[in-house]
């Protein structure tokens, strides 16, 4: 199985990537500027813009899954860093190599609920939700994760750990904190022909 993982250098999809390790499966990392960090012969990295249409074809084309690990929480218009070209383009550049195959499966991150101040950021996720679905029916798969906490962000782990004793709080359990090792799992689950709770959003 080949497997193509978009943002694989991020904080997510670095977890995917170590999961992935676990399983028989062929991992092709995409990054604009550096390798992953994980070492492995299973891993090929690929430093690549995703405007490029043609090496992205080239890498998807034979590819069981592609998954999209790329966006930002907030926007820094200072240095050019927005939803729409850090979020939005990214995705509709892979949804639609994807769509220019028939064997990939597209599979992306999305959130489960932000507090208002992060609408746009909401907006966003759902706009790459519609546009996933519209171009690809089937094989387009979201998850909706909420807060993702691991000790390598002391803060976000703090406050991850604490919300998620607090589940029970109906608020709580929309923002839905989960560990970044439990979110790879549930995407690995997806991969290998499994479904996970993550594939419904919660109200």
């Amino acid at each position: 199985m080949k497997i193509v993982i978009a943002g694989g250098t991020g904080f997510v999809g670095q977890a995917i990537i170590a999961r992935l390790l676990r399983e028989d499966v062929e991992i092709h990392c995409i990054s604009r500027s550096k390798p992953s960090s994980i070492h492995h012969q299973r891993i090929k990295n690929h430093i690549l813009d995703l405007g490029d249409s043609k090496q992205l074809d080239d890498l998807v084309k034979d590819a069981d899954w592609v998954i999209d690990t790329i966006g930002i929480l907030r926007e820094k218009p200072s240095q050019n860093i927005t939803y729409d070209n850090s979020s939005w383009q990214p995705a509709k550049y892979l949804i639609d190599a994807v769509k220019s195959q028939t064997k990939p499966k597209f599979l992306f991150i999305s959130a489960n609920f932000a507090p208002r101040v992060l609408n746009d950021y909401m907006l966003t996720k759902k706009r790459i939700e519609t546009y996933a679905h519209e171009q690809l029916g089937e094989r387009s798969k979201i998850v909706y994760p909420g807060i993702v906490y691991d000790k390598e962000k002391p803060i976000t782990f703090i406050m991850g750990s604490l919300l998620s004793y607090a589940t029970f709080i109906p608020i709580v359990a929309r923002i839905r904190p989960i560990k970044r090792k439990d979110l790879a799992r549930e995407i690995v689950k997806i991969v290998l022909g499994q479904s996970s709770d993550l594939q419904t959003r919660l109200d």
